[in-house]
Formats: C-alpha cells, sequence, structure tokens
C-alpha cells in the first residue's frame, strides 16, 4: 500500500526486472524505428524484404501512411520510444511518489498512442497486402510496453 505523503519516497513500482525488460523494449524500437526512418529517407532496401513477396517492406515503407507532417512514421515512432525509455527512468522506488504519479499519467498516455499507433499501422499493411518485419518488431514492442504499462 502506498504512503499518503506525496513527498516519501516509498512506492509499490515495478521490479528491477520489469523495468529493464521496458526499458529493453523502448530501446529496440526506438533503434528498428530509427534504423526504418533512415531507410525511408534514404531509399534503400531493408534486408530481408524482398519484392513481390508478402514481405515487401518498401511497399510498406512507400505507402500513402508511411509519412506524416513530412516525416517519415518511423522517426516519429523513435521520438515516442525515446520518450518512454527516458519516462521509464523516473519510476523506480527511489524516485519521490508526486514525481512517479506524473511519471506513469505520461507513460500511460504514451503507451496509449504507441498501442494505437500499432494497432492502426498493422490494419494498414493488412490492407496493402505486404507485411514489413521491421515494423512488426517496432508494433510487438509497442504492444508488449503498453500491456506491461
Amino acid at each position: 500500500m502506498r504512503p499518503t505523503n506525496a513527498s516519501s519516497t516509498i512506492a509499490d513500482a515495478p521490479s528491477l526486472a520489469s523495468r529493464f525488460f521496458m526499458h529493453l523494449l523502448a530501446f529496440i524500437g526506438a533503434g528498428v524505428s530509427g534504423h526504418l526512418a533512415w531507410l525511408s529517407m534514404t531509399g534503400k532496401q531493408p534486408f530481408g524484404c524482398s519484392t513481390g513477396s508478402g514481405f515487401d517492406c518498401n511497399d510498406v515503407l512507400n505507402s500513402l501512411w508511411s509519412h506524416w507532417a513530412g516525416l517519415p512514421v518511423g522517426f516519429v515512432a523513435m521520438v515516442f520510444y525515446a520518450a518512454l525509455f527516458v519516462a521509464l527512468l523516473f519510476i523506480g522506488p527511489n524516485e519521490p511518489l508526486k514525481r512517479q504519479g506524473r511519471t506513469w499519467r505520461g507513460l500511460i498516455l504514451l503507451a496509449a498512442a504507441a498501442m494505437s499507433a500499432a494497432i492502426w499501422f498493422i490494419g494498414l499493411q493488412v490492407r496493402i497486402g505486404s507485411f514489413c518485419p521491421y515494423c512488426m518488431i517496432a508494433h510487438g514492442c509497442s504492444l508488449m510496453l503498453a500491456v506491461l504499462i
């Protein structure tokens, strides 16, 4: 049970292993998303994706929905994952409860946005008829983070 004193540092924070796993997911998501943004900006073909197969990353990376506000969605996703990674630093048991509360509210909003985007972009890949394995790794990280948060 959490104490009612907002300046206390004792809280039911996630375990070290849970926080490490969430950080790992955010790190992987940021790395994969950054790589996809770079591929989208350079026009390079991702390794393991072939034209004409059901796993054609170029179909996904060059689709109508691959950019938002002129930026590759991979770049936007990378920023989201980086924000999640940083926010996760402030949920440890040594953080003041007031900061933890604000951080959890932010994490919940970020996780909900990431989960919604993952569901949306998975649906778009179904509609396009091509799947990007790298995109699916990033989406998997979003969905797992949303469940854990």
